[in-house]
């Protein structure tokens, strides 16, 4: 039996490697801010009465939804970077 020897990464390849892993949990981040911003913007009480079409009980849901999708981001922040940071830094797939 022959051991496999690991391959030597250098400390540069490392942080490589860890800057990669944080690209998925920043670019949901961008996509869930935009989502709460839009959502909670156009369902105020403010914006409403300046633009009663916005007022419609469908709108309002989509908003609502909107809303509600960007704020879950925010709450599991710390989990998406600790799904993310493993699965980025993982070296061989395994079945």
């Amino acid at each position: 039996m022959t051991a496999k020897t690991a391959p030597k990464v250098t400390l540069w390849e490392f942080f490589q490697q860890l800057g990669k892993t944080f690209m998925l949990p920043v670019a949901l981040l961008s996509f869930c801010g935009i989502m709460l911003g839009i959502g909670s913007s156009l369902s105020s009480h403010d914006v409403i009465t300046l633009i009663p079409v916005l007022g419609n009980p469908v709108l309002q849901a989509i908003f609502t939804w909107m809303s509600k999708i960007g704020s879950f981001a925010f709450s599991f922040l710390p989990v998406m970077f600790c799904i993310a940071i493993p699965l980025g830094l993982a070296r061989e797939i395994k079945a």
